[in-house]
């Protein structure tokens, strides 16, 4: 099994970055030789910031941590859903009984308290337009900025090795202080992070937010100081990067940065006493670009509006929803329970019984080698953060994000011609890496029509199973746990049935997938998964339950949207505009003319703006 510690060790390895310059405000180099070693269990605050300095993707691990480490981690996302909720008391309140919590009060902490203080300082001041109030909260995100980046006002920072979360709080920090000093040196560190942010090896997703932001910042200056090229040029760039993300951050004010840009520039060209040729070609060129901007502006504030979405998701903390988090105790229990396996049965050879059923209930914590084994034989794979496979190489790192890039563009080819790549630089006598394959494999062969339907569902149940049964998977248990990779496999095989029609299996399966994700208790946090929704809504309207089907699709879209996902929009507001029509059709009763005629402003919203050049990777 490669840890997590070890695929960090290889990457800085080939990177040619040292400890020192990866752990620089973060930890000590002597914390990170025993992290890469897997002496360590896991410390969340210190390892997100590791992954994000190295690029890495959080969402693409599972984190199953200590019972102590669990609750930190749930109380520091308790504080900060207060705080976005604007709950200023109840946060203040959280905020104090964290602090009771945390014995050790390290570096991290105080930084995590310092962005608290700021997120509520933000919230408390929001309508109060004060110099002195300003400089109070530059200060304080200044001090919490400066504790793992203590350089970030010094320019150039190319030599920096800045992570996701830092790169935020940085744009932030730059952003009030701006308000406090009328220097130009905000719109220097503004410019230094576009560069920094556009040359970065950051996931396009943290990528495409930053940039976004990043820009939206320094357009305010560059448009007074009529550099109207150069913002178009960021905008559209920035652009570029929420369609390869399939997301839509800052996307209203890119595009009205952007036209104001244009409308500068035609402007000049109306001003001249005398126009050439080459004159009159550009200005009809910005006049073009301009019509279709505004089109697609328009188009994207009705979606927001019509969704009651008229800010940026976290708009104060850069929270990474994506990643899985379980509580250890509560993993091994449900695990056990869903596998019908007993406490001595999962005790044996490893720990007696008592201490299986104290572990369990949060009492007591195992040491890291007993915790791996518990959870390898449980058919987790013993590892506290596990990768989608399993990565001992930043080569292999990148070819997956390739072809998972290349899975987006639908280009099945090509991503198969990556995967066969990747199978030569992993083991492939690892259960994790052969389940992955398995469900990768069979997927990308379904999609070029080399395997049927039949055989793409006998492809995933065979790697399903080479961590737990088709039979305990539909355990008569009430909680269960699934792996991500598991999850998939679910979901791949619901989704087959359905394209054969077979919709009992299909319901069976699908059913079991978002049951699971509806009715997750507080000792998890599970992703979105739009795409499943989008089928599953899909399923239940083919066999015309339309109620249940409106509930769904308006669950996800409103999920998606406020994440600013715009990969599915196009397909989960199909349906149920489907279903109208079905409904009519049928002459089967309907809940109202209201609420049909908005779901069709909605489709023909979104439906314009597929049009309009959004939502391509559809």
């Amino acid at each position: 099994m490669i840890s997590i510690g070890y695929l960090i060790k290889n990457i800085c390895n080939e990177k040619g970055i040292t400890a020192r310059r990866l752990c620089d405000g973060i930890c000590s180099t002597s914390y990170f030789s025993e992290f890469t070693k897997n002496e360590k269990s896991v410390n969340k605050l210190i390892s997100e910031l590791l992954l994000q300095r190295l690029g890495l993707f959080e969402g693409n691990f599972e984190n199953y941590l200590s019972e102590k480490e669990f609750n930190k981690f749930m109380m520091r996302n308790k504080i900060i859903s207060l705080i976005e909720k604007k709950e200023i008391q109840k946060a203040e309140k959280e905020i104090e009984e964290y602090e009771k919590i945390v014995l050790k009060k390290d570096r991290l902490e105080r930084r995590f308290k310092l962005l608290m203080e700021f997120g509520i300082m933000q919230i408390k001041n929001d309508d109060k337009d004060s110099q002195q109030l300003y400089e109070k909260i530059y200060l304080t995100l200044k001090e919490a900025v400066k504790i793992t980046v203590p350089i970030f006002e010094d320019f150039p920072i190319d030599e920096c090795i800045l992570g996701y979360n830092e790169l935020y709080f940085i744009l932030k920090c730059i952003m009030f202080r701006e308000k406090v000093y009328s220097d130009y040196k905000s719109q220097i560190l503004y410019n230094e992070l576009i560069k920094y942010i556009k040359n970065s090896d950051l996931d396009y997703s943290m990528k495409a937010r930053l940039y976004s932001n990043a820009v939206c910042l320094a357009a305010r200056t560059q448009i007074l100081n009529k550099e109207y090229e150069l913002v178009i040029k960021n905008c559209d760039l920035a652009i570029e990067y929420l369609n390869k993300s399939s997301k839509l951050y800052f996307i209203e004010e890119l595009m009205k940065n952007k036209g104001l840009a244009l409308k500068a520039l035609i402007n000049l060209y109306d001003d001249k006493a005398s126009i050439s040729k080459s004159d009159m070609k550009k200005l009809n060129l910005h006049k073009n670009i301009l019509i279709k901007n505004e089109k697609k502006r328009e188009l994207i504030a009705k979606v927001f509006e019509k969704y009651n979405l008229s800010s940026e998701p976290s708009k104060w903390y850069p929270y990474n929803g994506n990643e899985d988090f379980c509580s250890l105790g509560e993993t091994i229990k449900k695990r056990r329970e869903m596998l019908k396996m007993s406490q001595f049965e999962l005790s044996e050879d490893i720990y007696d019984t008592v201490s299986i059923s104290r572990i369990e209930t949060g009492l007591s914590a195992p040491y890291p080698k007993k915790s791996k084994m518990l959870l390898k034989k449980l058919g987790i794979f013993g590892e506290f953060q596990i990768y989608d496979f399993e990565c001992n190489s930043y080569e292999a790192y990148k070819l997956e994000k390739e072809m998972s890039y290349l899975l987006t563009l639908k280009e099945y080819k090509r991503a198969y011609d990556i995967l066969q790549k990747l199978k030569e630089k992993i083991d492939m006598s690892s259960n994790l890496n052969q389940q992955y394959f398995g469900y990768k494999e069979a997927s990308i062969l379904n999609n070029l029509k080399i395997i049927s339907e039949e055989d793409t569902i006998d492809r995933y149940i065979k790697a399903l199973e080479i961590t737990v049964s088709t039979k305990k998977i539909f355990s008569d248990t009430t909680k269960k746990y699934f792996t991500k990779r598991e999850k998939a496999l679910i979901y791949g095989i619901g989704l087959s049935y359905k394209k054969l029609e077979d919709y009992e299996n299909s319901d069976k399966w699908l059913s079991l997938h978002n049951d699971y994700h509806n009715n997750f208790d507080k000792n998890c946090q599970f992703i979105t998964y739009e795409e499943v929704s989008s089928v599953y809504e899909s399923l239940v309207a083919d066999m015309k339950k339309y109620e249940k089907s409106y509930d769904t699709i308006e669950k996800s879209i409103y999920e998606s949207l406020k994440c600013r996902g715009d990969g599915l929009i196009g397909r989960l507001v199909y349906s149920p505009v489907w279903g109208i029509k079905e409904r009519t059709d049928n002459k089967t009763q309907n809940s109202g003319l209201l609420l049909d005629r908005d779901e069709i402003e909605k489709a023909l919203v979104i439906n314009a703006l597929s049009e309009a050049g959004f939502f391509k990777n559809e």
